[in-house]
């Protein structure tokens, strides 16, 4: 009973999102949030503003060991979730008929409030965690410890990349939420370990009698 619920209010939230919101302006920013390329160039922009605040600069080096660490634990905790724990895609949860899949059938989203709305074919892959959504949540969490105006718009970016998942269809808001919680714990825990990998680093850079005497 609990479950059902929860899926009914998951539901109605994708509808409202993807139904009362849709239209020629919430397709083309779904298409934008949703490529790899635009992402890639808008966060490493950030990277790069970063680097010119006096912040960022003295906090650059453990910021980039951050973002590589929290960039492995995200997508290995996802590997091991896809492994052992998969959760199907909502659209493959739905029967054919409970789908609405092209133009024509879209357009009737508004009187069937029961029905999931894929605008697109779901992937192969599992749906919890979104490897968009922690993908951009890790690079935002790590801008976050640079600069938190910098991380603030990191973390609308990726929330815009979660709502675009969404509006095609992909995901079920859940796994949305859950990968962005996902990514603020793994780069909060890689913040911590930083220091002391950047410590090993410059050790193993250091000539063996500095070595020694560190």
């Amino acid at each position: 009973m609990i479950l059902a619920s929860f899926r009914a209010s998951e539901l109605r939230l994708v509808h409202w999102l993807s139904c009362d919101l849709r239209g020629e302006f919430a397709d083309g920013l779904a298409s934008f949030v949703n490529d790899l390329w635009p992402g890639v160039v808008f966060f490493v922009l950030l990277f790069l503003i970063a680097l010119l605040t006096k912040r960022g600069r003295a906090r650059f080096p453990r910021v980039l060991v951050t973002l590589l660490l929290s960039m492995g634990f995200v997508h290995g905790v996802r590997e091991v979730i896809w492994r052992t724990m998969p959760r199907v895609r909502p659209g493959r949860t739905f029967t054919e008929a409970q789908v609405l899949r092209g133009p024509i059938d879209r357009e009737t989203c508004a009187s069937h409030p029961d029905m999931w709305v894929e605008r697109s074919y779901p992937p192969s892959s599992p749906s919890f965690p979104s490897s968009h959504t922690i993908t951009g949540g890790a690079c935002a969490i790590a801008l976050s410890f640079a600069s938190p105006w910098l991380g603030a718009a990191g973390w609308i970016y990726a929330g815009l990349e979660g709502w675009g998942r969404l509006y095609w269809g992909k995901h079920w808001p859940s796994d949305i939420v859950g990968s962005l919680v996902l990514a603020a714990l793994s780069g909060v825990l890689a913040w911590r370990v930083a220091p002391r990998v950047i410590a090993r680093l410059r050790r193993r850079g250091a000539p063996p009698g500095i070595a020694a005497r560190g």
